[in-house]
């Protein structure tokens, strides 16, 4: 009997230890290795283990910790000017090693996998990218675009979180991406969570889950929002559900400005929590895919104020199951919350119309059906 083929997953998150964008790649090996497939993991090393490799490692996946890069020496760069076998590509090196027969390149922006896949195609691996977020701001320069572009086209395929990220990344390469498509990454609550609506006694509570990252997820717009007179004087409470880098710079702000109606919760796995609590979601974020917070939300019956970036507004009906903000900034985001806190009487039905709007987008279990996806990759006709 033949040997199952064996399959790599390479993460390229290098910001944190973990991260919304870990859990499908994480959840599809884990599935890979329950077949019997040999799997194995690339990862950044934070000396702190999360639990969820801690558990893949356990169920016999191989997960290599990559260092941070060091600087090539003169005699390295030397070598590989002069000599006609130069000194091999970290990267490079592990696929030698691991010998996969396809590759799973999981990258949180659009370009940030490009020198994985190039290395899989020099060594004529087949692999496939995911793409969780694309970034108006993060542009290829002249220098690498032709790289980039092809390290895309070669992929057998591209899978993209929302249409708006694959269609900006197909904008900043100036190409199509036949081969791209769209996946849903798994979600923390029950696919038939239903929880009652909360009590408003005596505010309102709209949550903000996410990352405490005010470069990516705008907190800093939010707290100038809440800063007005106007949210200092009505019943409505933010709570911040997140841990991050900058937690202590957002509680300080908070401080500074006295934002008694700004409230820090912390991080928490217990998702469905969030919602037996709070009344909807707002997310003032500039760079996203497709929030699992969003998602969860919605699943959970919530009403979402989100802004108009990533795949926010593919999945919110704006004034229908949610309010979405033309744009991330401080007025925009004022005006969608405005038009929410006038219809706040009609939350709870508008969060059962985006309940039912996001079970038509997102399947049951999309773990299943992305391991489906890289089976035919696996072993390709």
């Amino acid at each position: 009997m033949a040997s199952k083929k064996k399959i790599a997953f390479i993460s390229t998150m290098e910001s944190t230890p973990w991260g919304g964008s870990e859990e499908l790649w994480s959840r599809t090996a884990e599935h890979f290795l329950s077949q019997g497939y040999p799997v194995s993991a690339n990862v950044k090393g934070f000396g702190l283990v999360p639990e969820q490799l801690d558990r893949l490692r356990a169920k016999g996946c191989e997960i290599t910790f990559r260092r941070p890069p060091v600087p090539q020496s003169l005699r390295v760069r030397a070598i590989n000017r002069f000599f006609p076998h130069p000194m091999k590509h970290p990267d490079g090196a592990w696929l030698d090693a691991v010998k996969p027969d396809l590759v799973v390149i999981s990258q949180g922006g659009s370009f940030d996998g490009v020198t994985w896949m190039l290395e899989c195609k020099k060594r004529s691996i087949r692999y496939v990218t995911i793409t969780h977020s694309a970034h108006a701001g993060h542009w290829p320069s002249d220098r690498l675009v032709a790289s980039c572009s092809e390290a895309y086209k070669a992929a057998a395929a591209c899978f993209f979180v929302s249409n708006a990220n694959r269609a900006m990344t197909q904008w900043q390469l100036a190409a199509d991406l036949s081969q791209a498509e769209i996946i849903r990454n798994p979600f923390n609550v029950s696919y038939d969570v239903a929880p009652p609506w909360p009590l408003v006694d005596p505010r309102y509570r709209l949550a903000c889950v996410a990352r405490l990252e005010p470069p990516s997820k705008g907190h800093d717009l939010l707290f100038e929002v809440m800063n007005m007179k106007k949210w200092r004087d009505r019943p409505l409470e933010v709570v911040l559900y997140g841990s991050g880098l900058h937690e202590m710079n957002l509680k300080n702000l908070k401080k500074y400005l006295n934002l008694t109606h700004v409230v820090f919760a912390g991080f928490t796995d217990r998702v469905e929590g969030i919602w037996s609590q709070c009344h909807g979601l707002i997310l003032a974020s500039r760079v996203e895919g497709l929030p699992l917070a969003l998602v969860e939300a919605m699943l959970c019956g919530r009403v979402v104020i989100a802004t108009d970036i990533g795949g926010n507004a593919e999945v919110i009906e704006d004034n229908v199951s949610g309010f979405i903000a033309k744009e991330p900034s401080v007025r925009l985001i004022d005006e969608a919350l405005e038009r929410a806190w006038q219809r706040r009487d009609e939350w709870e039905e508008m969060g059962k119309n985006g309940a039912k709007r996001i079970r038509e987008l997102v399947p049951r279990d999309p773990t299943r059906v992305f391991y489906e996806k890289l089976l035919t990759h696996l072993n390709p006709i």
